[in-house]
């Protein structure tokens, strides 16, 4: 394995960890309970929690390619090809963070439908 591809996958790991507030870790290592982290009662308060979770762990990957498209700009010294898939890579993360906004947006619109039906 490369070494950024390994530190990549580390920066992963440790944000699902924090996401998740150790509750994988938790119940790796044998916890007799997990908790439900949404406790929804209704139709829009789950559509809410789910964009919320969404957006939890959606953040955190747009910061870690943000800052993975500037290292393959840094390291681009001039190559026309590897300035093209920074590019092409920090064009994606954009749209990828456009879509993770808009998720919240989208939740909204879905449980206003619902409730006006």
């Amino acid at each position: 394995m490369k070494s950024i591809p390994k530190i990549l996958f580390f920066a992963i790991i440790i944000s699902i960890i924090i996401i998740t507030g150790g509750t994988v870790v938790d119940a790796a290592i044998g916890a007799t309970e997990l908790e439900n982290p949404i406790e929804a009662k209704t139709f829009a308060k789950l559509v809410q929690g789910l964009a919320d979770i969404i957006i939890k762990a959606g953040v955190p990957l747009v910061g870690i390619f943000i800052i993975y498209a500037g290292f393959m700009f840094v390291t681009a010294g001039g190559d026309e090809k590897k300035l093209e898939t920074a590019k092409t890579t920090f064009y994606w993360t954009m749209i990828g963070a456009a879509v993770l906004l808009g998720s919240k947006v989208l939740a909204t619109a879905i449980v206003d439908l619902v409730e006006k039906l």
